[in-house]
């Protein structure tokens, strides 16, 4: 995997951080994968992107 670093507000991280606590993920970075696959598929789905 490739790492990626950004910013986020800081009540947004509170936000996350309530997120992996109550859902049980093993980190931030699980929830924030799960979060960005469940928004491309939507998003290719919309769309009708096709992704090779």
């Amino acid at each position: 995997m490739i790492v990626v670093t950004f910013h986020i507000p800081e009540n947004q991280l509170e936000t996350l951080d309530n997120l992996v606590r109550e859902r049980g993920y093993t980190s931030r970075s699980e929830a924030i994968r799960i979060a960005l696959r469940e928004f491309l598929d939507k998003y290719i789905k919309q769309y009708r992107i096709n992704v090779d």
